[in-house]
């Protein structure tokens, strides 16, 4: 088996490689089987909310690692995003073992990258979690977790399995965490993985609505 540190990871076009050969990325994997659900197009508000997710990642990164952030220089239109992640810092306590941290996913022949966002002990439970500023919460990201989950060694202390959440940052400085616990969820990643259009992949997006047009 491979490890995680011979992934090559190149930000600015957000690209994978292996060896010098470009590999898939979870997110890349559900998008190419049609089971996230994209903008139309991409406006300067698009543009925007996605360029304040990439600085509240940032700033909770900096959070994590440092312990500190100089609160009176943030732009107020990501304040309350990365207040509500020290709100959880506070309530939750976590432990982590890995920040913003890249993993490798082999399963049956096949390779893939991810960025997972946190790993770690929650409330004495082992939990991945990736951090959202999108209020409502998608049924790919259940997919996307675990897919990064495949990348981890299982954990050894209860439930023996990673538990799955997306923790929404809420711009009013409040949070809520999501939890995906279909045990399904694996599966239809791998199925997404090998062919996007394998029966478990087509049932999982009449489930859930997306990519699939109405019958008349």
């Amino acid at each position: 088996m491979r490890s995680a540190s011979e992934l090559q990871f190149d930000p600015q076009p957000h690209i994978y490689r292996l060896d010098g050969r470009v590999i898939p990325g979870v997110t890349s994997v559900l998008s190419a089987a049609g089971m996230v659900s994209l903008p139309q197009f991409c406006d300067a508000r698009v543009a925007r909310k996605r360029m304040v997710g990439r600085d509240v990642h940032a700033l909770c990164a900096r959070l994590d690692l440092l312990g500190k952030i100089n609160w009176k220089k943030l732009d107020p239109e990501i304040h309350g995003f990365t207040y509500a992640y020290s709100a959880f810092l506070r309530a939750a306590k976590p432990v982590w073992e890995l920040v913003e941290a890249h993993v490798l996913i082999q399963a049956a022949g096949l390779v893939c990258g991810g960025t997972l966002d946190r790993a770690g002990m929650i409330f004495g439970e082992p939990w991945i979690v990736d951090l959202k500023t999108t209020a409502q919460a998608q049924p790919h990201w259940g997919l996307q977790l675990a897919g990064y989950s495949l990348g981890l060694n299982m954990p050894t202390v209860r439930p023996f399995r990673w538990r799955r959440g997306a923790l929404i940052l809420r711009r009013c400085g409040t949070f809520r965490m999501v939890e995906y616990a279909d045990v399904t969820d694996a599966a239809v990643f791998l199925a997404a993985l090998s062919d996007k259009d394998y029966p478990a992949v087509k049932a999982w997006k009449r489930i859930h609505a997306v990519g699939v047009e109405e019958e008349e």
